[in-house]
C-alpha cells in the first residue's frame, strides 16, 4: 500500500506523501478548546470517531504540494490573496489524488476536517513552527496539505522490516578474518563456519 499510494501522489506533482497512525489528536484538541476562538470551531480530532472504523484499521495518508510565492503578483493583491487565487487549482489536485487512492481499491473518506498540519507533522513531513505553522524542508510554510483517511492498517516501514530480515538472516554470515603474525589476511571466514567448527570439536 505505501509505495502505490505515495507513488500516485508523486506522479501528480506532490512533493512527498507519508502515512501516519489514526490516533486521536488530543493534545491539539485540548489546546484548541483552551482558546476563545477554538470553542467555535468544528474540526474533528478523532479519525476513528469520524470514520466508524477501528483504530488499527485506519491510516492517515498526508501529502504536501508546493505553493511558492508567485513571481508576478496581480495589482492590488497580496500574498494571501495570491494563495487563495490558486486554491481552486490545489483542490483539483487533492480530488485527483483521492480518486487515485480509491482506484487502487481502498475505501476512503473525502473532505474530513482533521487538523492537517498536526497530521502532516505526525507523518514526518515537517516540524512545528511559529504561529502554528508547519515548516517543511526546502519550502518552509509555503506548502498545501492534503489528508486522505484510508480504511487500511498502517504497514510497518519497509526499512524496519528490511533491517529485521537482514539482522535475522545475516548475523551468522558476518565476515571475520584469520591473520598472520605480520597482520596479513590469510583467509576470510564467517561466523557460520566458526560455529560449525566449534560444534564439531566438542
Amino acid at each position: 500500500m505505501q509505495s502505490k499510494i505515495r507513488g500516485a501522489a508523486l506522479e501528480l506533482g506532490f512533493l512527498d506523501a507519508k502515512p501516519a497512525t489514526g490516533h486521536p489528536f488530543e493534545v491539539w484538541h485540548n489546546r484548541l478548546m483552551g482558546s476563545e476562538l477554538g470553542k467555535y470551531m468544528s474540526m474533528e480530532y478523532d479519525p476513528a470517531k469520524v470514520s466508524g472504523w477501528p483504530l488499527k484499521e485506519i491510516t492517515l495518508w498526508t501529502a504536501i504540494a508546493p505553493t511558492p510565492p508567485m513571481a508576478d503578483w496581480p495589482d492590488g493583491r497580496g500574498e494571501i490573496g495570491g494563495f487563495y487565487m490558486r486554491s481552486g487549482e490545489r483542490q483539483k489536485l487533492r480530488d485527483t489524488w483521492d480518486d487515485a487512492v480509491a482506484a487502487l481499491g481502498y475505501e476512503i473518506i473525502r473532505g474530513v476536517m482533521l487538523p492537517e498540519r498536526a497530521v502532516a507533522i505526525r507523518a514526518g513531513l515537517g516540524v512545528h513552527g511559529l504561529n502554528g505553522l508547519m515548516i517543511a524542508p526546502d519550502y518552509g510554510s509555503f506548502v498545501s496539505i492534503h489528508v486522505v483517511l484510508v480504511h487500511a492498517a498502517l504497514q510497518k516501514p519497509y526499512w524496519r522490516k528490511r533491517r529485521k530480515d537482514m539482522r535475522r538472516a545475516n548475523w551468522l554470515n558476518w565476515p571475520t578474518a584469520q591473520k598472520s603474525l605480520s597482520g596479513a589476511v590469510i583467509k576470510k571466514r564467517y561466523f557460520r563456519s566458526v560455529i560449525r567448527e566449534i560444534i564439531k570439536n566438542l
